[in-house]
């Protein structure tokens, strides 16, 4: 039975915990700025096209963008699509609760 009084429980963060650091070759890191070159490029229109349904794949390429730090490394042109993308999703975010056309 349930009884007349809160129950206290621990709160619970979760957090993600590395022991060492992670060190990418710079082989490997412009393998990456490759592959984030061609699936810009590739996806640009379709995304630009496919409105709300596309902010996760624009997300997540933003994020891994910045998290690499490769922006530096891309051409103009895919600068541009880079720059276009966050404008297309922040105004995707602050749009009316998202809401789909």
């Amino acid at each position: 039975m349930a009884g007349k009084q809160w129950e206290e429980v621990d709160t619970i963060t979760k957090f993600d915990r590395v022991k060492d650091d992670i060190v990418m070759c710079h082989k490997c890191w412009m393998n990456k700025v490759e592959s984030y070159t061609r699936v810009i490029d590739s996806n640009y229109q379709k995304w630009v096209d496919g409105g709300v349904t596309s902010i996760r794949p624009i997300m997540k390429v933003l994020q891994g963008v910045r998290y690499l730090n490769i922006e530096r490394e891309l051409s103009n042109d895919t600068n541009t699509k880079l720059n276009s993308l966050r404008s297309i999703s922040k105004g995707l975010l602050s749009s009316k609760g998202g809401e789909e056309e």
